[in-house]
């Protein structure tokens, strides 16, 4: 038996298809191995990107809040022990005998205390039990500047019994003032008068320090959580709501149980209380309304309260970073299944049967590709920064000074109609909250009837007069019509979004006190920005969706910089911005404009499909070109007016996504043209002709997909 010496290489060498077949089957097992590892890379990074989000953000922001009402809460603590004790050595030495000693001692802790310390306490209190003297009884109430004497019946109060029967200074859970008559938080500490030698002192009354519903409100405001991030307080023992967005949870005296609308955020809470209580601290994950987000509760040492944060996810992640790696392995995929779909079919072979496969599964594969970055578009667009940062130190100098006059402001957005490609009019509803009706005296009549203009004005914008509709309780509601002119980018049409920004400031009077916007989240019964607080849910808004939407406080404002008539009074004076994000219905663009395009992609290959030289008489030749020369300058000229109009309408000097697609038809229509005019010239022998232009016909529709997929790729990746 002859066996031949010659190496298994000679025989590779005489049969490219035996190279062909083994470079497919290399690139499909290599690209098997990156598919795996795009996909760990992803899921590694994501882990990555969600640990140092909830290490750098949530905890981060978390600790820094509690540490802020830590820092608070112990300044009133403090406030009374020191005032408690104070008072039980002046007993005890019998320096104390009248009124004016106890006003006295109430004057200097406001003056050495309160004045330097804790910026929002609102009263500080002395309550003796009955028979040591009711007539010492006293409140000093610091925003009015009085001191006057309590009413009885205060001994049956928590904020008296609850010290004097635990012996020691208790953080109150929130209740009605006895004088204020409203809604007050405390901390109150017994104070002492020994009874004889060797016995121990016994608690004759109690001092105490609160904090009203305002003041926690404008505590909570001074704490960031971002735009969309919000905190809430938990009392120790009921689990009662002592802070929250929502008013009605403070007023209700909600518990944790008790809540109804907000299921996932309820067993959310219960989970991370529950690991408080086993000295544990977590993140939780749940579903808030529809949207990812995550939770962390840890207790406030001075007050043992549980305080809470909720971060919605998608707003505190780099969503551009995640889009990236998505369509990375995307990429990866495509070119997996392109390759693996080449070995299938064997292209190595040429048969055409199963090369008009393998190009009808390649233009499938590359449309599937284009739809899911569209996808990934359209469902993770990039977080936008609106404002510079918050300047939260400044912030705070301002909440506290007595002297702005804080005024409570919602909106109700009711219709958004774009003009043009930057012009956008906004109709709806405007209202201001009187909290104080000081406040009406000076900035708008008490007549129910002919209430003054609303002295709210919207920067950057032009706007028709404020038309009053009523007057309810607190509220003034006004409708507003305005149009705002700002530049959006359209790079990504149709697949954008856009950001509209309300500035609102108060116009400012040199002779009042100086005003302050601030937003009323009370009016709204959610107050994440994915649930829309200020965006009617009935809006009007013909071809696009509101997606997100907030109110924030802006420093870096123009208008104070450069208005020298108030420059002096306002400083570094915020305005409030309400800033909304509508993202474009993908559909009406698809059906008017890429649809088109693609009914006009199948006539040019309908026409590619009817070429052929097989039973056509050379005098024929000529009248089919002309034929198909009109067909396709006639198809060039729809495609040019349609893209025209729509450039018309929009008028933008930036190229958009969507114009790419018009210039690969234009070079399609011009490729359809010269290979036209090939085929018809060329002699049968060469490549053009071969197969009646086979080779066109195939490449078609893979090299359309392809240059749309690659257009796809530079412009949303």
């Amino acid at each position: 038996m002859n066996i031949s010496s010659k190496p298994i290489s000679k025989y590779i060498l005489k049969d490219p298809k035996i190279i062909i077949k083994s470079v497919l089957l290399i690139l499909v097992l290599a690209l098997s191995v990156i598919f795996i590892y795009q996909i760990d890379q992803y899921l590694s990074k994501i882990k990555e990107i969600e640990d140092n989000a909830k290490e750098k953000i949530v905890k981060a922001k978390t600790l820094d809040a509690i540490s802020q009402l830590d820092n608070e809460f112990s300044q009133l603590k403090d406030i009374a022990e020191d005032l408690a004790k104070k008072l039980s050595d002046k007993l005890n030495d019998s320096s104390i005998t009248n009124q004016n000693e106890i006003d006295y001692l109430l004057k200097e802790s406001i003056k050495e205390k309160l004045g330097s310390k804790s910026k929002f306490a609102n009263a500080v209190g002395i309550a003796y039990k009955e028979g040591y003297g009711n007539l010492f009884s006293r409140i000093l109430r610091r925003r009015k500047g009085d001191i006057i004497t309590m009413r009885k019946g205060y001994e049956e109060r928590p904020f008296f019994f609850e010290p004097i029967k635990e012996r020691k200074g208790v953080w109150i859970e929130p209740h009605v003032g006895v004088e204020s008559e409203d809604l007050i938080i405390a901390y109150s500490t017994p104070f002492y008068k020994k009874t004889s030698k060797g016995l121990q002192a016994e608690p004759i009354g109690v001092v105490f320090v609160n904090y009203s519903w305002n003041d926690i409100k404008e505590i909570m405001q001074e704490i960031s959580l971002g735009n969309t991030g919000y905190g809430f307080i938990l009392s120790q023992k009921e689990k009662a709501f002592i802070a929250h967005p929502l008013d009605e949870y403070i007023r209700n005296h909600i518990k944790v149980d008790n809540m109804k609308n907000d299921g996932s955020l309820k067993k959310a809470i219960k989970k991370s209380l529950n690991n408080n209580e086993k000295d544990k601290t977590e993140i939780i994950d749940f579903d808030n309304n529809g949207n990812e987000a995550w939770l962390l509760c840890d207790k406030i040492p001075s007050t043992q309260w549980t305080f809470g944060a909720v971060f919605i996810k998608n707003e505190i992640i780099d969503v551009k970073i995640v889009r990236r790696l998505l369509i990375n392995i995307i990429i990866c995929l495509i070119i997996f299944l392109t390759i693996l779909n080449f070995l299938i079919f064997k292209i190595y072979i040429f048969n055409i049967k199963y090369i008009w496969r393998i190009a009808i599964i390649t233009g499938v594969i590359l449309a599937a590709g284009i739809g899911a970055i569209w996808f990934l578009s359209y469902t993770k667009q990039d977080n936008e920064i609106s404002v510079a940062p918050m300047n939260n130190e400044k912030l705070g100098e301002i909440l506290n000074d007595n002297k702005v006059t804080k005024i409570p402001v919602g909106l109700d957005i009711q219709s958004i109609e774009f003009s043009n490609a930057n012009n956008v009019e906004i109709k709806g509803l405007i209202w201001e909250k009187i909290n104080d009706e000081s406040q009406t005296v000076k900035f708008i009549t008490n007549d129910d009837k002919k209430i003054e203009e609303c002295k709210i004005e919207f920067l950057d914008a032009v706007s028709e007069p404020f038309e009053f509709i009523l007057r309810k309780n607190k509220y003034i509601y006004w409708s507003f019509k305005c149009k705002l002119s700002q530049n959006y980018n359209y790079k990504k049409y149709p697949l954008d979004s856009k950001m509209i920004r309300l500035r609102m400031i108060f116009k400012q009077n040199i002779e009042q006190n100086k005003v302050m916007l601030t937003p009323d989240m009370s009016s709204y019964m959610y107050t994440n920005s994915l649930s829309l607080p200020g965006i009617n849910p009935h809006i009007v808004l013909a071809g696009m969706t509101p997606t997100r939407s907030y109110f924030e406080y802006n420093f870096d404002s123009s208008y104070f910089k450069t208005n020298d008539q108030i420059h002096d009074q306002t400083d570094d004076f915020p305005e409030l911005d309400f800033t909304f994000f509508v993202q474009r219905s993908f559909l009406n663009p698809f059906i008017s404009n890429l649809l088109p395009l693609l009914i006009i992609a199948g006539i040019i290959f309908t026409t590619l499909l009817m070429l052929t030289r097989k039973r056509v008489s050379r005098d024929l030749h000529g009248q089919l070109s002309t034929q198909l020369m009109a067909s396709c300058g006639t198809m060039a000229f729809s495609v040019i007016m349609a893209h025209s109009q729509l450039r018309g309408s929009l008028i933008i000097k930036d190229i958009m996504y969507l114009d790419w697609f018009y210039f690969v038809i234009y070079i399609i229509i011009l490729f359809t043209v010269i290979d036209a005019y090939l085929f018809w010239t060329r002699p049968e022998s060469s490549w053009i002709v071969y197969e009646n232009n086979i080779v066109a016909k195939l490449i078609f529709w893979p090299f359309l997909l392809a240059s749309f997929f690659i257009v796809t790729l530079c412009v949303l990746y």
